[in-house]
């Protein structure tokens, strides 16, 4: 029987080490190319490109409530972060063109059971790259700014630099598709006999210490974006070693890392923006206002009801309503506040507002130790039911539809039950001063 490798290598043509050195300056050519008009290409784009990329930061800063644009800190520093976008973005677009360079420049050494198997790889490995930075893109990196924009605390407003962004988005999108190809990386090590899937396994405890090593290498310097990187490392080294050598007791094992990291993330996600947050703005109807109270970081920003899904409310916010807006704030210990046209409050805590004027709708849903609303007129404290709140410039009316309330203007206490009604003036009853003065004459 005739040698079908040897007959398949005899019909092809023998390249020289001269003719291999021509052929990769022709593939290298076609790649730079390729990348040069891509380049252009993308420039032309570059500001659509530009708003996809920032799509987690807009949903990060709108979840909070906080400006949305990126700044630049000098005259240049836009025009460099442009060409560093449209640079990066050339090398995802013009990936498929140099892949298949590389297809063409290995594809005379192969025989036909490798050439399957290369094509096969090649294949995969495209499709974990683009697993990897939809993963970075639409997963990680928006629950990552979240947290870090979550940890501020109340009143800081982030300067969020044009170069610094694109820098972050894409170098860890470009490392989470890298990473995504660990699973091929253990499989073929193992098919070529250069490892067994012993080894990995017994390797098992310096792959959890390598893993944070490079998620703290390749994300910010915050815990949560570590682990969350983190823990799809462990999964996709589990995988690799579950597809080389498939077993129940592996299988076991590494539905146990999948549902341990899930679990963990999710936990650490939510502890940690809690201590942030106070609740979310639920319903926003008309022209609101959203800013910051701290005097050494200002802001306002407008929200609407298309911006206004999930908002997060922080300590030391405010809210403004205008002639047709109307809002609703959903607290995290079950108190629901609803806003009037023309009103202005303050949040300070889960149980103390500060309302300026306007006209404010409470319902406690869970009793908590008590709910205080500071006015110019005086203070309301109530425990459960649903009260209404009328500030006016000069008396504050307060009605009981359900439970109780206590008003209080420092010299004088009243105690409303459910289907009352009573006010708290300051300066005593309204007078014409005109008519004082003519007396006086």
């Amino acid at each position: 029987m005739p040698d079908t490798n040897n007959s398949e290598l005899n019909n092809e043509k023998r390249f020289t080490f001269g003719d291999h050195l021509e052929e990769l300056r022709k593939r290298l050519i076609f790649c730079i190319i390729a990348l040069i008009f891509c380049f252009i290409v993308c420039w032309i784009f570059k500001s659509t490109i530009l708003h996809i990329a920032k799509r987690p930061h807009l949903i990060a800063m709108n979840k909070f409530g906080l400006p949305d644009n990126l700044q630049v800190l000098s005259y240049q520093e836009g025009f460099y972060a442009y060409i560093k976008l449209c640079f990066i973005s050339s090398i995802f677009l013009s990936y498929p063109i140099t892949i298949l360079q590389i297809w063409q420049f290995v594809n005379p050494g192969l025989f036909r059971k490798e050439k399957r198997f290369f094509v096969l790889f090649i294949f995969i490995s495209f499709l974990a790259f683009g697993a990897g930075t939809f993963f970075g893109y639409f997963f990680l990196i928006p629950l990552g700014l979240q947290f870090l924009i979550g940890i501020l605390g109340a009143g800081i407003a982030p300067i969020i630099t044009m170069g610094q962004y694109i820098s972050f988005v894409f170098i860890l999108t470009i490392a989470l598709g890298f990473v995504f190809q660990l699973p091929l990386i253990i499989l073929l090590l193992t098919r070529i006999g250069l490892f067994s899937t012993k080894d990995f396994v017994s390797w098992r405890r310096y792959a959890i210490l390598v893993s944070f090593i490079i998620s703290a290498v390749i994300t910010p310097p915050d815990p949560f974006t570590q682990v969350l990187t983190a823990v799809p490392m462990l999964a996709l080294y589990e995988t690799g070693i579950l597809i080389s050598s498939p077993t129940r007791k592996r299988v076991v094992i590494f539905g146990s890392v999948i549902f341990a990291g899930v679990t963990s993330i999710i936990l650490f996600f939510m502890i940690f923006t809690s201590f942030s947050s106070l609740g979310i703005i639920s319903d926003v109807k008309g022209d609101v206002v959203l800013g910051s109270i701290n005097s050494s970081h200002q802001y306002e920003t407008n929200i609407n009801a298309g911006s206004s899904s999930n908002v997060r409310i922080q300590k030391s916010m405010y809210l403004k309503t205008g002639s047709n807006g109307k809002i609703t704030i959903n607290l995290d210990n079950g108190t629901e506040i609803s806003l009037d046209k023309e009103t202005d409050i303050e949040i300070d805590s889960k149980r103390l507002i500060n309302v300026t004027k306007g006209q404010i709708f409470l319902n406690i849903i869970k009793p908590e130790l008590g709910f205080t609303v500071l006015s110019p007129n005086g203070t309301t404290i109530t425990e459960n039911g649903k009260i209404n709140i009328n500030v006016l410039p000069h008396e504050t009316v307060v009605t009981v539809v359900e439970g109780s309330a206590v008003l209080s203007n420092g010299n004088i206490e009243k105690t409303i039950v459910k289907g009352r009604q009573d006010k708290i003036t300051t300066g005593g009853d309204f007078v014409n001063v005109g008519d004082i003065i003519e007396w006086i004459k």
